[in-house]
């Protein structure tokens, strides 16, 4: 207990130490003796600031080339070369959403353009299972050459659920649906909504899904 108290004493004071080096700009030695002056009047460089957006402006809701982040729910982001890649919920502020899928793409993270949607409807099984209107979460991962996107169909509240994959040569599509992965009714444990993919440090891939009904994971 001793060694500890005398550890976390000699951390608080080297960083109480350090903070007053970049605070007040003094002279800091090192274990070489050579002396190196920080200074702290040197410019910081801060990225241009976001473009300004109005997520409730309906005066540009059916033009989608304009939307930029807006009516972006559940994103999630995938890097594919220089170009980073957001598949989102079907949502549309003060309209009816069109289901499909929204995608958008960006280079720096902050400003997107629009790309189109993954599907021009819900894929039929998902559709024949829930009857929803919507389709939600995404998520994109690659294997080999092949892309795949895991989404989820749903009745809202309730665990009337699908999630179904689709795959693609190209992130930007067409991607063709390849049906069923999981689905889930009321009466089940689990819901079959929200997919998302990862590796674990061997490589092998896992499905982690679910909801206020329960988060689940799924290894392949």
């Amino acid at each position: 207990m001793v060694i500890i108290k005398k550890f976390l004493s000699l951390l608080i004071i080297t960083a109480i130490g350090v903070s007053t080096c970049f605070s007040q700009g003094v002279q800091v030695v090192n274990s070489s003796s050579k002396s190196t002056n920080v200074s702290t009047n040197s410019a910081v460089v801060y990225p241009k600031a976001p473009p300004k957006e109005h997520l409730l402006n309906t005066s540009i809701i059916n033009d989608e080339s304009k939307w930029g982040t807006m009516n972006t729910h559940d994103p999630s982001v995938y890097k594919d070369g220089n170009w980073y890649y957001t598949f989102s919920t079907d949502v549309k502020v003060a309209g009816a959403p069109t289901p499909g899928i929204q995608i958008r793409k960006s280079k720096d993270l902050i400003n997107w353009q629009w790309v189109g949607r993954a599907f021009s409807q819900i894929p039929l099984k998902a559709w024949i299972w829930t009857k929803a209107d919507t389709m939600w979460a995404p998520d994109v991962t690659k294997i080999g050459d092949t892309y795949y996107l895991y989404y989820a169909v749903s009745q809202f509240g309730t665990n009337k659920s699908f999630i179904g994959v689709a795959t693609s040569k190209s992130i930007e599509g067409p991607w063709e649906d390849k049906g069923e992965v999981y689905k889930t009714q009321p009466g089940d444990e689990p819901n079959a909504i929200d997919p998302n993919i990862t590796r674990d440090a061997k490589g092998n891939l896992w499905m982690a899904y679910g909801s206020f009904f329960g988060v689940y994971i799924s290894h392949r």
